[in-house]
């Protein structure tokens, strides 16, 4: 194998690593959106696992006053109102227990009483999650196998941008090495970016690292929050 292929093998384990079990569940979960994404860290939902039939199946803690805070939101944020359904969903089917508040949220959309918040026409970034695990791969290609972030189109393919791609592609996610590249530079991608460091840097904070660099946003954490909030409300 060449050096390329061997990287490209390690990436595609990482990747697998990365989407796998209740680390990433599937794509298409509701906490899987920006918007739910902030709200397992910002109410403290706890993902774990219960094992039933031999297959693994993802269920959620959620503190009682966190709980009402979190349905609470849901009644005003689509997105958080599907993640509250589906941490429902998911503790009823395995018998696994839920907060008071949340149980309040299953009788109350039973009865009628609650009902899903029409979205703005503007909605946060469905692939967030999916994002966080590219621009990984990406810093990964960058500082564990030496590789130049992009390249130009008449250049051979052995950027990090080409790697990813062709990792993520060895496990069945179509994105094509353009579409790997404008995330990382195009400014169409800018808000993606800047919303990505700014949820690294709230998460590792001075051991963030983005596009294999380390950095240190000129703001404080109150401030990095804010600007997620405002990404939330405008990106597409």
């Amino acid at each position: 194998m060449t050096e390329y292929e061997i990287t490209v093998d390690a990436l595609s384990a990482q990747f697998k690593r990365l989407t796998s079990g209740v680390t990433f569940d599937r794509l298409l979960n509701p906490h899987d959106t920006f918007s739910g994404m902030m709200a397992l860290r910002k109410y403290s939902v706890e993902r774990y696992e219960v094992t039933a039939e031999s297959e693994a199946f993802a269920c959620y803690r959620v503190p009682e006053e966190e709980a009402f805070e979190l349905v609470a939101t849901s009644l005003i944020d689509a997105d958080i109102f599907d993640l509250c359904q589906h941490i429902v969903r998911a503790n009823i089917m395995l018998g696994e227990p839920l907060a008071i508040g949340l149980r309040t949220f299953a009788i109350s959309v039973l009865e009628g009483r609650y009902r899903r918040p029409t979205p703005p026409h503007r909605v946060g970034d469905k692939d967030f999650l999916l994002h966080l695990v590219l621009f990984q791969l990406v810093s990964d290609a960058i500082i564990n196998h030496d590789m130049k972030l992009t390249r130009n189109d008449a250049s051979p393919a052995v950027s990090a941008c080409d790697a990813v791609s062709d990792a993520v592609s060895n496990c069945g996610f179509d994105y094509s090495f353009a579409q790997i590249k404008a995330l990382c530079v195009s400014s169409r991608k800018k808000s993606i970016r800047s919303a990505v460091k700014m949820f690294l840097y709230l998460e590792h904070g001075d051991d963030a690292v983005f596009l294999g660099k380390a950095f240190k946003p000129s703001v404080s954490k109150e401030e990095a929050e804010s600007e997620l909030r405002k990404y939330r409300a405008s990106a597409t």
